[in-house]
Order: C-alpha cells, then sequence, then structure tokens
C-alpha cells in the first residue's frame, strides 16, 4: 500500500511539474507578444509624431506651438518663426507675453486669454501683435485647450495668422461704406446683419449696436424670403447664377414701426470666410410722390388733348363749310360767271383763291391729325395698283416738277403689284413726302418714288431726293407737330411742319411706321412700311 501511495504522489508531482512549466512557456509567450506589441506602437507613435512635426513645420501662412499652463512656449513650428521671427531655441520656454503690446501686457490679456481656452476649450482673439524686431502686425489667434486623459490640463495649442492687409481692405471697405450716401446692410447667409454703415442708422433709426446680429426683416419685412425666392437672384449656395444686382421695391420699417416704400437692390460679395449679400436700402417716398404727380399731369394733359382732338375733330363740318364757301363764289366770280371782271380783279380773286385754297389744306391737315390723336380717323381699304397710283400722284405735281426742272422717276419691285390699303390716305402720305421733297430739292435735281416688299406682310414706300439733306442732330425734329428746322420769320423754305406729322400719324393708325435717311448737301429719303393688307 506504502508503495502504491508513494507511486502516485510521484506521477501527481510530475504531472504537476510539467504543467506548470507549459503555464510558464505561455506566459512568457504572452509577455514577449506585449512587448513586441509596445514596441511597435512606440515606433508607430515616433513615426507619427514625426509625421505630425513635419506637417506642422510644412504650414508656412500660420504660427503653431505649444504653451504650458502659464504660457511659456513649449514648440515653435517653421511658420511662427517666418512670422513672428524667433528662432526654436530663442523662443522656447519663454512667455508668449512678449509678442503682446505693453497696454496688454498691463492689462492681464494673456492671462484672461488662457483662463477662457481652459474653461470652455478654446479662445480667439485678433488684435496688434509685436515681432521680434519690434514691428507690429494685425493677428488672428486661436488658442485650443489640451487636456490628458484624466481631464487634467497638459498647455495650449496656439494658431496665428498675419492678416494685416485684409484688415487694411476692411478699414478701405469700411471707409468707402461710411461714404456711401445711401443706407448699405451687409448680411450673411442666413440674412443675418453683420455690417451697417452710419445712414442705415439715420434712416431707420437705429443705434449699430440695436441692428448688428439681427434679421434684416427687421427693417425690411419680406427682405430675405424674396432674396433666396426671387429666380433673378439666384441663391446664397449658387452665387455664380447672381447678376451684379437686382432692384426691388419693397416696404422698409423704421423703429418706431412706421414703414416707408424703398428701393432695395442685393449684390453679391464674396470673402474667405462666407458669401456675404449688400443690401443697399433707398427711400423713395419723394420719387414716389413726385411720379405720382407727374402722372396726374400726364393725365390731365391727355384728358385735355384728347378733348381738343375731339372738339377739333367735331368742328370739321363747321370749319370746312364757310371756307369752302368762299372758294366756290370766288371761283364763280374769277371765271366770270357772275359778271364780268376786269384783270386786276381777276388777278386779286386768283390770290384769294390761292390763300383760300392753302387755308383748306392746312385746316384739313389739323383735323386730320386731331382725327388720329382722338381715334376717329376711318380708313376705307381696297385693291389699289401701286403704279397707277404713284403716277397719279407724280403727275399732280406736275406744275412744280416743271417749273425747277426736276425729274420724276417712279420703280415698282416687280413682286409687288398690288396692296389693300386707303387709297386716299396713301395718296396723302405720298403727296407729303413729294412736296417735301420738291421743296428742298434745287433746279435739274431728281427725286425718285419707289416701292418694293417688305417681308411677306408689308410693303415699302420711299421717296428720295437729290436735295440740300439734314443734319443728324435734326433728324429728331422731323415728325413732330409745328417744328421746323428754320423756324426763322425769313426762313427760306415755307411750310406749317405739319406735315411730315400727320404722315406718320397716318402711317402708325394702319400699324406700320415712318423713317427718314440723309446725308448733308448729298440728299435725303423719307420712306413708310405699312402692311399689304390691314391689320
Amino acid at each position: 500500500m506504502r508503495e502504491l501511495i508513494k507511486s502516485i504522489f510521484d506521477t501527481s508531482f510530475k504531472t504537476s511539474r510539467l504543467q506548470g512549466v507549459r503555464e510558464l512557456k505561455k506566459i512568457n509567450r504572452d509577455l514577449m507578444q506585449e512587448i513586441e506589441l509596445h514596441k511597435r506602437t512606440e515606433q508607430q507613435f515616433r513615426e507619427n509624431e514625426e509625421q505630425y512635426h513635419t506637417l506642422i513645420d510644412g504650414v508656412k501662412e500660420y504660427a503653431i506651438f505649444m504653451i504650458d499652463p502659464e504660457g511659456r512656449v513649449l514648440s515653435w513650428n517653421n511658420g511662427a518663426e517666418r512670422l513672428i521671427g524667433y528662432k526654436s531655441e530663442e523662443i522656447i520656454n519663454k512667455s508668449i507675453e512678449c509678442f503682446y503690446t505693453v497696454e496688454e501686457r498691463a492689462s492681464g490679456k494673456v492671462a484672461s486669454l488662457l483662463q477662457t481656452a481652459a474653461k470652455i476649450g478654446r479662445a480667439e482673439n485678433q488684435g496688434w501683435r509685436l515681432r521680434k524686431d519690434g514691428s507690429r502686425f494685425w493677428a488672428d489667434a486661436v488658442i485650443t485647450v489640451l487636456n490628458d486623459e484624466n481631464g487634467k490640463l497638459r498647455g495650449f495649442v496656439k494658431l496665428t495668422r498675419d492678416i494685416t492687409d485684409r484688415k487694411r481692405e476692411e478699414a478701405k471697405f469700411r471707409g468707402l461704406l461710411e461714404a456711401a450716401p445711401d443706407a448699405m446692410v451687409i448680411i450673411n447667409p442666413e440674412c443675418i446683419i453683420v455690417l451697417l454703415n452710419a445712414q442705415a442708422e439715420k434712416l431707420f433709426d437705429y443705434g449699430r449696436a440695436d441692428l448688428l446680429g439681427q434679421p434684416i426683416d427687421i427693417l425690411v419685412p419680406g427682405s430675405c424670403r424674396v432674396m433666396h425666392s426671387a429666380p433673378q437672384l439666384g441663391h446664397f449656395k449658387d452665387p455664380h447664377t447672381w447678376p451684379m444686382s437686382a432692384a426691388l421695391e419693397l416696404k422698409a420699417r423704421r423703429k418706431d414701426g412706421s414703414e416707408f416704400p424703398s428701393e432695395i437692390i442685393f449684390s453679391p460679395m464674396e470673402t474667405e470666410e462666407d458669401l456675404l449679400v449688400t443690401a443697399v436700402i433707398r427711400d423713395v417716398t419723394e420719387q414716389k410722390r413726385h411720379a405720382e404727380e407727374l402722372e396726374g399731369m400726364r393725365r390731365k394733359a391727355d384728358e385735355a388733348n384728347r378733348l381738343k382732338s375731339e372738339f377739333l375733330a367735331n368742328m370739321s363740318h363747321e370749319l370746312r363749310t364757310p371756307l369752302n364757301s368762299v372758294i366756290g363764289f370766288s371761283e364763280l366770280i374769277h371765271d366770270g360767271k357772275a359778271g364780268a371782271v376786269t384783270s386786276d380783279q381777276k388777278e386779286y380773286l386768283g390770290d384769294v383763291l390761292g390763300s383760300a385754297r392753302h387755308l383748306l389744306q392746312l385746316i384739313n391737315d389739323i383735323l386730320d391729325l386731331a382725327k388720329v390723336e382722338a381715334g376717329k380717323i376711318q380708313f376705307r381699304p381696297e385693291t389699289v395698283r401701286l403704279e397707277a397710283l404713284m403716277k397719279d400722284v407724280c403727275e399732280s405735281f406736275r406744275t412744280d416738277t416743271n417749273s425747277k426742272k426736276i425729274g420724276i422717276t417712279v420703280q415698282i419691285d416687280s413682286g409687288l403689284d398690288s396692296v389693300e390699303t386707303d387709297p386716299g390716305r396713301l395718296k396723302q402720305v405720298l403727296s407729303n413726302y413729294l412736296s417735301n421733297a420738291l421743296k428742298f430739292t434745287s433746279e435739274g435735281g431728281i427725286v425718285h418714288v419707289l416701292a418694293r416688299p417688305e417681308g411677306a406682310d408689308f410693303f415699302h414706300l420711299a421717296v428720295q431726293d437729290t436735295g440740300v439733306g439734314i443734319l443728324p442732330a435734326d433728324l429728331g425734329r422731323l415728325f413732330i407737330a409745328f417744328q421746323q428746322l428754320d423756324a426763322s420769320a425769313s426762313k427760306k423754305y415755307q411750310g406749317t411742319g405739319l406735315g411730315l406729322a400727320l404722315t406718320k400719324k397716318i402711317i402708325e393708325a394702319q400699324g406700320g411706321h415712318v423713317g427718314v435717311k440723309s446725308t448733308p448737301g448729298q440728299g435725303t429719303e423719307f420712306y413708310a412700311v405699312l402692311p399689304r393688307k390691314p391689320l
């Protein structure tokens, strides 16, 4: 029994020893794996740290450096050396207070910034900073807190950039903004006011501090909605669709709640941080009032002109009847049908007849002009053979052409035989043009009467002369009633200035238009474009 117990014990001991060795080997393997993993982790950390420092040193536009909780410099990148001037060995362990002005040091600026960053995680500020050589630059800085895994403060990272040039540009912009005669407000994509000028304060009776940070709708209700939705303005996210500016009429509201009509012009303005919009706001109360007054005056003038034209149109019979009687009886006496007359009496009667007929033509022109303006002129269209009508009108001027030895030619395009129009009115138009051409053409000159198609639905009627021509500055006065280029008492060419004005009215009343081309000293062409059939 004793030997059996001994045998069992020896076997148990050997087994237990063997298991212990195995466990030790396993522990050793695990330990070596941990050591190897730690080595790889440390290597990766060193590589990451090297990459971090390489990246930080590669940033040239920003000074990036670490500082301890007391504000002493712990690291220094190439951007910091370039911007501030200190080399790394010159600045490490020195307080960042050396970058600040004497006034800021005295005020405890650095401590205040570090306390703010430690409390809320970051602190931002702008101001003048000092370089190693004593020169100043306007800095935009951000201080970010660094805590360990237990939340304990390890220090800070400070990022600084030089925005001196931008600050100067901003100062210039603010100067221009303040010098602007209109109220100007700068808003961000959320339609919040970020900048305004003194004119805006004056116009709306707000203090600047009351408006900064407020929505633009506090001044111009609905402007933000209009700005975002109006197709002509596009959208903040796509500034390229914006025009240079777009003007809208909206109601604006002062601090006391009173409203006034305004014109607001939105213009996009891209900045480094965001796309902003400039809103130029103008009080148009006076302009509106003046416009309403002018519109009222225009309506009164139109009404007076309409009443005048109606009066003249209605007086057509009363004006023509007595004058026709004078002409009729004068003709009877002139022709000897009322009794014998002497040669002197016949000459005098001829003068009476000439003056009466001239007066009748003048009255007819005035009445026709009045009828057109009153909308009472009537057209009686019929099929008209242009060649026959044009030759007939030219024949009626034979006495004038013979006395001045002026030649007249008639030319009609083969594709234009007949048109449907009022023959009487067409003769009146052509007669006015011919009369004008003969008046201003010297002896031995030539007048051409032309007609050709103008597209599928119109035709072109023109009278060309070789007369004195017209100066470019005078062309705009030709078709105005009672306007004559030579209005002096001793003018060379007689007339009332009604013929061309009446021609224009008659042509436009039928859906056509008139025009003139002229070269001083070489001649003039008056033309009319009329529909081939009534519109």
